[in-house]
């Protein structure tokens, strides 16, 4: 029954996945803008072309799984971050250059 329970509140909280495929490109153009790495780089690090890291970043598919352990090996880029938003998985120079672009100017 707890477990049921649980299934059923995980369930209300998913965003769906049409959503979260635009926020997880979101966040990979957010990393690379931040780190920063002109996306012709990053596709090369990736081993894709440029066309599929774009359709990446647009939200019309998600990145491959080893496309992202590549990006994780050059430049430290976190899952957690592009699939859940914790940049607390990033390295440190990573996570404070996402805030200081998110963070408005005063």
């Amino acid at each position: 029954m707890a477990e049921q329970h649980k299934l059923a509140a995980m369930n209300s909280s998913l965003e769906p996945q049409s959503d979260h495929q635009r926020h997880v490109g979101q966040r990979l153009r957010q990393v690379l803008d931040a780190l920063p790495l002109p996306y012709v780089d990053a596709a090369t690090a990736m081993g894709v072309s440029k066309q599929v890291l774009r359709n990446w970043m647009a939200g019309d598919s998600y990145p491959s799984p080893y496309a992202l352990y590549r990006l994780k090996l050059a430049h430290g880029v976190s899952t957690d971050f592009l699939f859940l938003g914790d940049s607390g998985a990033l390295p440190h120079r990573l996570a404070y250059a996402l805030q200081q672009k998110s963070t408005p100017a005063r």
